[in-house]
Parts: structure tokens; C-alpha cells; sequence
């Protein structure tokens, strides 16, 4: 039954990004671009960034510090997405976090991957 479960479970993720790329139109960001800009800054750049500073404020290392650092760097997570999106909390800004966050993460997390590892 469990291995049941984990087949389908696995299918879950997928599907939900293929659900959110359906949905998302790129044209449509200029009308969404302060709070899209605001939103991204803040999950791709400063929450990272405060995360930072305490890790080092509190004198941490090794590699738990560095896995904090970087997954505080990680775009917006599919699930938020799809919740918003269930309880119409804006699903079209919702959408073009998710979708346009995970593009601008390579770059985001390209550079907390160079900052966690020469000054951690």
C-alpha cells in the first residue's frame, strides 16, 4: 500500500507545476510588477540576506549554516501558490511568483551559493 501511495504521491509535484505553467501568462506582469518586484525581492534577496546576517552574528558554522542561508533563498514554493491561488488570495500574482521566481533563482542562488561558501 505504501509503495502505492509513494507512486502517486510522486506525481504530485509535477502536475502541480505543469498546473501553474498553464496558468501563467508573462504578459501579464506589468500589471502585477510592484507587488511582483516587492515579493521577489524580498524571498530571493532580503530574507536570505537577514538569515545571513544572524548566522554570522551568532558565530555559526559548517554545513547546516550554509543549507540555512541557501534555503532561505529559494523561490516561492508551489504549495503557497496553490493555497492563494484556492482561497483567491490574487492567483495571477501568485502564479507569476512561482513562475517567474524560479527563473530568477538560478541567479539569486547561484550568488548565495558563492556568498555561503567564501564567507561561511
Amino acid at each position: 500500500m505504501n509503495e502505492f501511495l509513494d507512486k502517486i504521491l510522486s506525481t504530485l509535484s509535477p502536475l502541480a507545476l505543469f498546473s501553474i505553467g498553464l496558468q501563467l501568462k508573462f504578459g501579464e506582469w506589468r500589471a502585477e510588477s510592484k507587488n511582483l518586484l516587492v515579493g521577489l525581492s524580498y524571498k530571493l534577496i532580503v530574507a536570505p540576506l537577514i538569515i545571513f546576517i544572524f548566522v554570522m552574528l551568532t558565530h555559526s558554522t559548517g554545513y547546516f549554516s550554509k543549507v540555512i542561508v541557501f534555503e532561505a533563498s529559494m523561490p516561492s514554493h508551489i504549495t503557497a501558490s496553490l493555497l492563494a491561488s484556492q482561497f483567491e488570495l490574487n492567483p495571477r500574482l501568485c502564479n507569476l511568483m512561482v513562475g517567474i521566481g524560479i527563473i530568477a533563482s538560478f541567479l539569486t542562488s547561484t550568488i548565495w551559493y558563492f556568498v555561503c561558501n567564501n564567507f561561511m
